[in-house]
């Protein structure tokens, strides 16, 4: 067996310290300086990490250059440990940290691959500038690439203290390995040895006593030939405590960020005739994702969109409803929040070209090979083929209307401030009205008060079914009686609700009536018949599914394990069931144990639906009557789809999509 160098890291103080800079979103807070700063940008030329790094230029001359971070939450006193990869090329200078005004760490000591700087430091402040520095004045033009930059204090890197009777375990992916299968929570479960009794809560001799809980940022990290892999990116959600003897350790849980925002509920405004990715990252504002995101524009367009008071895993559950299958949302590599559109498959390569080639038996000539147990599905038990989505239909009334009274009267003094929270006495408005004020009551203002003074009214939105009035009354003059009050809008009504339906009659006739049982409440009549057709499209025959396991027995079956991705396609031979065909990614769970020896991988697949060899076609003379074969409806096909960024599928050459 391979046995790559694992980690498990806990930013037990929630510093934020194991993502100081990878440099896959921007430049993760990094700037240049000295009187003559470098240049620092992004590079997708090579990485340690991920496929980006920090790319920095020497200029010539100037004192001081550097490139830094100023980190917040350090406490003063506690030693922390640098870490940082760098690649120097033969000619230029080394690098270094230095933490300013403390101190400095070793040169790097190699050029033309990807070394290691450490530093290790006691913090004398709540915050310092962590710099990388030139080891000499450069002469300028010279280049060097920095990437995975972290900081960990005290206990922070636990594996040393894995116990090894439990397997590190993780999962992601589908629920089941089918495209229509929703997403759930990565999961994550560890051991430590507990016998220093660092992990107990109730010892007040812990050095983390006041730092264990839930919500500690987890990662689980292979390094295998000079690249770093993270497999998981996580939230510690449980841990247990086993004192009895011959325990003393502690098992812990997480969570990845889908997981964690089942528990935040959302409220938005009401968004008009948005892409489902533009939905998707509301939701992610509502909750205030602060990590980085990769989010599809989606093909799926929201007539009337808006969340009240749903979680936000429900809320982006049903975006990826409208969009259809293959849609999904999950966590990347670097933390950041995935979404994919339904034509990700026709348009990323991963997803379009088959990856590898995974075989029951082989050689090396014919590695990766996968292992038993073998784990195939023939798919009867989930053919769908009749699909009805309702589709509510909306509109504006034409003139506004009173959404909101007040039915008391309020005092309000000089700088002081009254906030409501209104909820309406209608389901849904827009555009609401910035109200009007006065002092005679006989007038039609909106807001009637009593004495002198002008108010500040301020909305934190003007439409959904929710809204925060904060009225202010500024300093200077007297205090003011609020008499009378009252919100305008126009109230968005539901004029009709239509049934979206289709069916596979050849379908029902051989296997009964499968009804997919999904909702799509926000989508749009068009939409919804094409998403129905997808469904159709896919499902009205049987479609197999796979469980192959892969062992860390090879360098060909380790770098799959390693790089393999949600969604990517591969091909599978099998010969026992005759499966000899591509496959897409759904599920991914890892199992790694005997001190790194052996890494478990399961992928839980679906089969490919592919058109036929030769689809029916007007404008080709092998492919018309007597020759073509219709294909399932609503089946594209990756290398024909129209595409304006590809040469050959483009006008008169690709065909229009679902």
């Amino acid at each position: 067996m391979l046995s790559p160098d694992y980690e498990v890291l806990v930013d037990w103080d929630g510093d934020g310290g194991l993502g100081l800079g990878d440099f896959e979103f921007g430049l993760d807070g990094w700037s240049a300086g000295g009187t003559l700063p470098p240049s620092l940008a992004q590079s997708t030329s090579r990485s340690y990490h991920g496929s980006t790094s920090a790319l920095i230029t020497w200029d010539a001359g100037g004192t001081s250059p550097l490139i830094q971070r100023i980190w917040p939450g350090l406490s003063a006193g506690t030693a922390y440990s640098l870490s940082a990869w760098v690649f120097v090329p033969v000619g230029s200078v080394a690098l270094k940290w230095t933490v300013a005004g403390i101190s400095s760490g070793p040169a790097s000591a190699a050029t033309g691959a990807w070394v290691e700087i450490t530093h290790t430091f006691t913090a004398s402040a709540p915050s310092h500038a962590l710099q990388i520095v030139p080891a000499s004045l450069p002469a300028g033009g010279e280049q060097a690439w920095v990437d995975h930059l972290r900081i960990t204090g005290p206990g922070e890197d636990v594996t040393g203290r894995v116990w090894d009777r439990t397997p590190i375990g993780l999962d992601y992916g589908r629920d089941q390995a089918r495209s229509l299968s929703p997403v759930k929570p990565g999961e994550l479960a560890f051991e430590l040895d507990n016998t220093s009794r660092d992990y107990s809560p109730e010892h007040t001799g812990s050095p983390l006593a006041d730092m264990l809980g839930p919500g500690r940022a987890v990662v689980v990290q292979a390094t295998y030939d000079s690249k770093a892999y993270t497999l998981y990116r996580g939230y510690i959600d449980d841990y247990t405590v086993l004192p009895d003897p011959g325990d003393w350790s502690v098992a812990f849980t997480a969570l990845d960020g889908v997981g964690r925002l089942r528990e935040v509920d959302v409220s938005t405004s009401l968004h008009r005739s948005i892409q489902t990715g533009d939905a998707v990252h509301r939701v992610l504002d509502a909750v205030g994702w602060t990590g980085g995101r990769d989010i599809d524009t989606g093909a799926t367009t929201l007539r009337w969109w808006w969340e009240e008071g749903t979680d936000a895993s429900t809320a982006l559950d049903r975006i990826t409803t409208a969009e259809g299958p293959g849609s999904f949302v999950h966590i990347g590599a670097s933390g950041e929040f995935v979404f994919r559109g339904r034509h990700h498959r026709l348009t990323r390569s991963a997803s379009t070209t088959a990856q590898a080639t995974f075989r029951d038996e082989g050689d090396e000539l014919v590695e990766p090979v996968f292992d038993s147990p073998f784990q195939y599905d023939s798919g009867w038990k989930d053919i769908v083929n009749h699909v009805a989505f309702e589709v509510v239909e909306r509109t504006i009334r034409a003139t506004p209307d009173v959404i909101w009274k007040m039915y008391s009267r309020y005092q309000l003094g000089p700088g002081e401030t009254m906030t409501f929270t209104l909820v309406g006495n209608t389901a849904l408005f827009t555009d609401v009205i910035t109200p009007t004020q006065g002092t005679n009551p006989d007038v039609d203002t909106d807001f009637v008060i009593v004495g002198s003074g002008t108010l500040r009214f301020e909305l934190d939105r003007t439409s959904g079914q929710r809204f925060v009035l904060r009225i202010t009354l500024p300093l200077g003059g007297s205090a003011v009686t609020l008499t009378r009050g009252r919100l305008r809008g126009y109230v968005v009504d539901e004029v009709s609700r239509v049934q979206v339906s289709l069916e596979d009659s050849t379908s029902i006739a051989r296997h009964g009536r499968r009804t997919y049982t999904g909702t799509a409440p926000h989508i749009n009549v068009h939409d919804a018949l094409a998403v129905a057709q997808l469904i159709i499209g896919q499902r009205a025959t049987r479609l197999p599914t796979v469980r192959i396991k892969v062992l860390s027995a090879s360098v060909p079956q380790l770098t799959q394990q390693l790089t393999r991705d949600l969604s990517d396609r591969i091909h599978i031979v099998e010969s026992q069931t005759g499966v000899d065909a591509p496959f897409y990614i759904e599920h991914i769970s890892h199992s790694v144990r005997d001190n790194g020896l052996v890494h478990e991988t399961v992928f839980g697949c679906e089969m490919v639906r592919t058109l036929p060899a030769t689809t029916f076609r007007f404008d080709s003379g092998t492919a018309g009557f007597n020759d073509g074969r219709f294909a399932p409806t609503a089946l594209d096909d990756p290398t024909s789809v129209f595409r304006f960024d590809t040469t050959g599928q483009g006008f008169d050459q690709g065909l229009l999509g679902t």
